[in-house]
């Protein structure tokens, strides 16, 4: 993929036609700063790729048990890894492994009440598809997080991720600072969490 964005960066057209490339494209990619996440799997494979290749500067892991020699080699580039409530470095030897490896930036972020399809689009569409499906309640609620209870407070703004993996893109989990090295666990889950503790790993 990476190969193909930089013959279009330079002006080639990697398809099979070979066709023209709309006028603007040529040069308009910024190669240097790219950054990979994933989900389950996916987010598995950003560690693995990153080992692979050095051009990807920073990478998520949403919620996925790692594979590969990512697991024992770590990185030397920033890389977060995110986790449903009872998925963390206590009961997956494969993120201890690599948090322990890992030579660059590392945050780890625990979600309460997350479950591991909250990372992806079930959490919006299966509530609005239940009744058409014919799934009970329990179905949805262990797929998907709960909703935030009403007057929960929640903390404001957003923190950019370019400043620990380079991409101008927000996340959802919102702190005011954000250790080298840390831990956090977040109290509820819906468009914003808020933090209820903080562990700091030396």
């Amino acid at each position: 993929m990476l190969d193909s964005l930089a013959a279009l960066n330079a002006g080639a057209n990697p398809d099979a036609e070979h066709r023209a490339l709309p006028s603007g494209l040529r040069g308009a990619l910024q190669l240097t700063d790219v950054a990979m996440f994933g989900h389950s799997l996916g987010g598995a494979t950003a560690a693995a790729a990153m080992l692979d290749d050095q051009r990807i500067t920073g990478g998520i892991n949403l919620d996925g048990t790692l594979f590969g020699p990512v697991v024992n080699a770590g990185l030397d580039r920033p890389f977060m890894l995110v986790g449903a409530e009872g998925h963390s470095r206590d009961n997956d030897e494969t993120w201890a492994k690599f948090w322990a490896n890992q030579q660059g930036w590392r945050l780890n972020l625990q979600l309460t009440g997350a479950a591991h399809n909250s990372f992806a689009d079930y959490q919006v569409l299966l509530p609005q598809t239940a009744g058409v499906l014919n799934l009970p309640p329990e179905r949805c609620s262990s797929s998907s997080a709960p909703s935030t209870p009403a007057g929960q407070s929640s903390t404001s703004g957003r923190t950019s991720l370019r400043s620990s993996i380079g991409i101008s893109v927000t996340t959802a989990v919102t702190c005011s600072t954000i250790p080298r090295r840390a831990t956090r666990k977040c109290s509820s889950w819906r468009s914003w969490c808020s933090f209820d503790q903080t562990a700091v790993d030396s």
